[in-house]
């Protein structure tokens, strides 16, 4: 490999060494010094996605710009609060009830003798899925549900379950049951295909 000093500094400037000089002297002392600082020494994992803007507020007299003052990070922090998508429910105290989630296809004498369509017990060929969930001491007329945004959501006083549904479904077209007897909430959630087979 042919290397000369222009490479050399070409190849410095593009790691970021930040050599300007045009000696092959300094070139070659800042190629063979340790490097201790330049935009590669202080890469942490905080450093990964868009760099912070500092806050910046217009003074009231000239209209020039003036920096706020700093509030001391938490160096434990993960994340800054302004980028977490704020979700006041997501404090709720009440327990997750106890559910269950399987999926539900439909099937005839062809697919179970034969299998002549092809089809699988895998979630790609299932319809829908049925959600049962225990609500013991609950009466009918407390308990609230909806399946949005992919989650499946129900409430009552004394449960609060928010399920993550695995695949989009059709909300319109699902329903729900609920079990006096034995205070089970039956969700049904018809799974939204673009082609059906």
């Amino acid at each position: 490999m042919n290397c000369d000093a222009s490479a050399l500094q070409a190849l410095s400037t593009l790691l970021g060494s930040g050599g300007s000089s045009s000696s092959s002297s300094e070139t070659s002392d800042a190629l063979t010094a340790p490097r201790s600082t330049g935009p590669h020494a202080a890469l942490t994992p905080g450093s990964i996605g868009p760099r912070k803007k500092p806050a910046v507020a217009a003074a009231a007299g000239g209209g020039a710009a003036c920096r706020t003052p700093a509030v001391p990070a938490n160096t434990r922090e993960i994340w800054d609060a302004d980028e977490v998508a704020e979700r006041a429910d997501d404090d709720d105290p009440r327990p997750a009830p106890a559910f269950d989630m399987t999926r539900r296809q439909t099937v005839t004498s062809e697919d179970m003798f034969l299998g002549m369509s092809g089809r699988t017990n895998s979630l790609a060929d299932c319809d829908e899925l049925v959600f049962r969930i225990e609500l013991p001491g609950t009466a009918t007329k407390e308990i609230e549900s909806r399946a949005d945004g992919g989650v499946l959501d129900v409430r009552c006083p004394r449960f609060r379950l928010k399920a993550p549904l695995p695949v989009s479904v059709d909300e319109a077209a699902g329903s729900a049951r609920f079990d006096v007897a034995t205070h089970t909430l039956t969700v049904v959630l018809p799974i939204a295909r673009e082609h059906r087979v």
